[in-house]
């Protein structure tokens, strides 16, 4: 990605909302990326609910579980951070099933690793737009989670594997051991 977001206004492949919008909750202390992220939500026919921190997040959450479909949340957060909140959502009798997408410019696999601990169900870098309403559609398109996500199925995984893949020199045929290609 680049320093602000990618291809304001290019085109975009149509993409199924479902009627009515699903009601995303995005949960970031930046106002500047939180008002970005709910401007994207919304041009794609969301509902969004906003808070700048996991502890008002977690309040919405209590008060309005059964309206939100989705939370995209920062990891790092004064209050309560991103992990914290996805641990209490995971822990929730009424949310363990709601899907949490971790949106943060930390990529590093340690970091993936901390979401995937913590329970999240996919992980967007921050100035990817187009990745991030892939991921939002292609959660809510599932529906809620029945039980944890297995490590394999959880997008951890599949964005690790690409963020390798960027940077390995095109057309060296190199693989990470353990993976196919």
């Amino acid at each position: 990605a680049g320093a602000a977001w990618p291809d304001w206004n290019h085109e975009r492949p149509e993409r199924h909302v479902p009627p009515g919008g699903a009601t995303v909750l995005v949960v970031e202390d930046s106002a500047f990326f939180r008002e970005q992220v709910v401007k994207i939500m919304e041009s794609e026919g969301y509902r969004t609910l906003a808070a700048p921190d996991g502890r008002e997040a977690w309040q919405i959450i209590e008060q309005r579980a059964d309206e939100v479909a989705l939370v995209v949340t920062d990891i790092e957060m004064p209050r309560l951070d991103g992990l914290q909140l996805t641990r209490k959502i995971r822990a929730g009798q009424r949310t363990a099933a709601l899907p949490v997408v971790m949106l943060t410019s930390l990529a590093g696999e340690d970091d993936m690793e901390r979401c995937r601990a913590a329970g999240a169900t996919a992980y967007c870098i921050k100035l990817d737009r187009d990745q991030l309403l892939a991921t939002v559609q292609e959660l809510l398109a599932r529906g809620p989670r029945t039980e944890p996500a297995a490590e394999g199925e959880s997008g951890l995984n599949e964005l690790s594997r690409r963020l390798r893949a960027e940077a390995e020199p095109a057309g060296t045929g190199l693989t990470t051991i353990g993976e196919t290609k």
